[in-house]
């Protein structure tokens, strides 16, 4: 995996565990035990100020992460240090880690060939996934349905503990 792709990989496990997720949600995220997704967990108040939503494209998907303004650091700090366990994983650490359906997936669509962009902006990130191979495009479809499914439930679950 070449040094843009684990980048790459890295920002999407991040962006998509946008929500403190669970062992019930499946185990699509797990932001307790999985070595990326608890990242995002271990730092106080970051999870409950993001936004994420996922649209389809003609050929993939993208996905949008918004930051509260005085969580953005600490985001990036994340991201920062999600990077760097990407990187230890590519040089064969961690090997026995836990990793979750979500990431797990993601990493098989890069492996797969999918094209994926990365954009920072000034409130949070861009994540633009997309190919020309129709298998592909199918396999990005279906991470974001997935993906969306899985928010939603814990969106629905978050309403009703209100």
């Amino acid at each position: 995996m070449s040094k843009t792709n684990i980048s790459v990989f890295l920002f999407a496990l991040i962006i998509i565990s946008a929500l403190p997720m669970t062992a019930d949600e499946g185990d699509w995220f797990d932001t307790e035990k999985c070595l990326y997704c608890k990242e995002l967990a271990a730092e106080p108040g970051l999870l409950e100020h993001m936004d994420h939503e996922l649209y389809d494209l003609e050929r993939g998907a993208v996905s949008i992460t918004t930051v509260s303004p005085e969580y953005l650091d600490r985001y990036r700090k994340v991201v920062d240090k999600m990077m760097v366990i990407g990187k230890e994983m590519a040089e064969g650490k961690h090997r026995k880690a836990y990793v979750c359906e979500h990431c797990e997936f993601f990493g098989l669509m890069i492996m797969q060939g999918v094209d994926v962009e990365r954009v920072m902006t000034k409130s949070g990130e861009v994540l633009i996934m997309t190919s020309d191979d129709s298998v592909n495009v199918e396999l990005i479809r279906e991470y974001a349905d997935k993906s969306r499914k899985a928010v939603e439930r814990m969106r629905e679950r978050s309403r009703k503990a209100d």
